[in-house]
């Protein structure tokens, strides 16, 4: 973002990203604690399809109403502490409402891809997402700001990760 907009983008950028990290933050560390769950279906010769299906509801209905949290509070409360100098406006908060809801929609299933096809899956997608979102950010934040980077973060973690891993782990 820095190479490619000015100092307001990057400024609405960080601003937003310090008020998205500690959000985030919060669902991952609830979210890691499904993976010693799983661990025990698992052992136990269970899959935990049902319950994994109950905890992607559970985790999305959360992202959801975390990430209207999110919309309605972040302007506010960037303003606040920048003392007026920040807005955080509506596509980027939109955006990163998006990027909660689609990683607390994933993070069930990875969780419960831990064994070592799992891993090996996961990583293989980790890697495909980190190069596709390189890329996808430098084009997308010069048409589209602070809010680009974001955008296309919410899209390779959908599309990269979410979707394969929902998949493999419904198997």
């Amino acid at each position: 973002l820095s190479h490619v907009a000015d100092r307001t983008q990057l400024a609405k950028y960080s601003m937003a990203a310090q008020l998205y990290a500690p959000i985030w933050g919060m669902i991952a560390t609830v979210g890691v604690l499904l993976w010693p769950h799983y661990r025990d279906l698992m052992r136990d010769g269970t899959h935990g399809v049902s319950v994994l299906g109950r905890h992607i509801v559970a985790f999305g209905i959360s992202g959801v109403i975390v990430a209207g949290c999110y919309v309605a509070l972040a302007d506010p409360v960037s303003r606040t502490l920048s003392r007026g100098q920040i807005s955080v406006d509506l596509p980027i908060r939109l955006a990163f409402a998006a990027l909660l809801i689609i990683q607390s929609l994933q993070l069930p299933s990875g969780m419960l891809l831990t064994d070592e096809s799992g891993m090996r899956l996961q990583a293989r997608l980790v890697l495909a997402m980190c190069v596709l979102n390189l890329a996808s950010s430098w084009i997308l934040a010069r048409h589209w700001g602070a809010t680009g980077p974001v955008v296309a973060s919410a899209l390779c973690v959908g599309v990269v990760q979410l979707w394969p891993t929902a998949r493999h782990a419904f198997r």
